[in-house]
């Protein structure tokens, strides 16, 4: 027994709040790419991707790094 149970709360609590703001990160990030990608503003010029953007193709490499990632 190498903590106490006052430190054990304390740890769920901190994992529970790192959890959290990582699970914030991810939806603030995401949130950023819909808003931008579903309702281009003009300041980007109205159009996604954005004009002088030029995409990746997605079944190329970054699909090979996600197999492998997998």
């Amino acid at each position: 027994k190498a903590h106490s149970a006052e430190t054990k709360v304390g740890f769920r609590y901190g994992m529970a709040l790192f959890i959290s703001s990582e699970v914030m990160f991810f939806v603030a990030f995401f949130w950023a790419f819909f808003n931008g990608a579903l309702a281009p503003t003009a300041a980007i010029g109205g159009v996604w991707p954005p004009a002088n953007v030029v995409p990746i193709e997605a079944f190329g490499l970054p699909f090979l790094m996600t197999l492998i990632l997998l």
